[in-house]
């Protein structure tokens, strides 16, 4: 029986967009821990932000955070050296709890060009970095704890910017090998090698050597900035938006999956253990 590995979005996926529920999806995270099937989040989301989700499903696997800007490896998960086999390729940290593999540039690299393009241009936005914790808990709706902890960004600044503008400020943003992608409420600066899609990548390589048999990863999204999650994976899964419909995503053997948000992605989740769990 192959290894399976699933590699999720938060918002809009395995959490509703607007309520933050994640109650369709909580009788099940058991059943997927018991097969020992990892859950990896792949999200907008900061390290603290996603610290929280975890701790509160009991989830203990690595993480991608930032649209892709690094991945967190607790300590002693693998079984080997991440360090040997990643190869130098990336920059590689150790904090105290995780091996941190950076991917883009550090969230103050991209604040400063991002001063520097809004100083030369009158480019009207506004980042994360520019409001305080009670300005992010009123714009997005979080609780102010959960607003600070969307403001301690390591890779990826979150902007506030009419969509007209975008054209213009990615032509800038290109000049210092950054860009811009949108997360279904808000758009995100990041350093243009950063994604998601090359996160999953490295994970695919550590849980094969750790394995050593097959592996089938699955993956979850909503909106169009899952698109290279969804790629990088064998069973792409694309869960209903908030109001329903899909995004325009269009990839070969992807899954729409009636359902919006977490409704959605316990009723693919779920078909995907049948498929591969049914004599477990």
């Amino acid at each position: 029986m192959p290894k399976l590995v699933i590699f999720t979005d938060i918002d809009g996926t395995i959490m509703d967009l607007t309520t933050f529920s994640m109650d369709p999806v909580l009788n099940i995270i058991p059943r997927i821990k018991e097969l020992k099937i990892p859950i990896v989040f792949a999200s907008a989301k900061t390290k603290l932000e996603q610290e929280k989700i975890r701790d509160k499903l009991g989830i203990r696997d690595p993480f991608i955070v930032e649209n892709g800007g690094g991945i967190y490896i607790p300590y002693k998960y693998f079984n080997f050296s991440v360090e040997k086999i990643i190869d130098n390729q990336y920059l590689i940290k150790k904090t105290k709890d995780y091996i941190l593999i950076c991917i883009g540039k550090g969230y103050k690299e991209i604040r400063a060009i991002l001063q520097k393009i809004r100083s030369h241009t009158n480019l009207p936005f506004t980042g994360f970095g520019d409001l305080s914790a009670e300005e992010v808990a009123e714009l997005t709706g979080l609780f102010l704890d959960d607003a600070r902890d969307a403001k301690q960004r390591d890779f990826d600044e979150t902007i506030v910017i009419e969509e007209k503008f975008i054209p213009h400020l990615k032509k800038h943003l290109a000049r210092y090998g950054l860009k811009c992608t949108f997360g279904g409420r808000f758009f995100h600066i990041i350093d243009k090698k950063a994604s998601k899609g090359i996160c999953v990548n490295l994970l695919k390589r550590l849980y094969r050597k750790w394995y050593n048999e097959e592996v089938i990863t699955i993956g979850c999204g909503d909106s169009e900035n899952d698109f290279p999650l969804l790629k990088e994976v064998d069973i792409p899964l694309l869960v209903e938006k908030k109001g329903g419909g899909f995004a325009n995503i269009d990839l070969p053997g992807l899954i729409r999956v009636n359902g919006e948000g977490p409704v959605g992605w316990k009723k693919g989740i779920l078909n995907m253990i049948e498929k591969y769990h049914s004599n477990n």
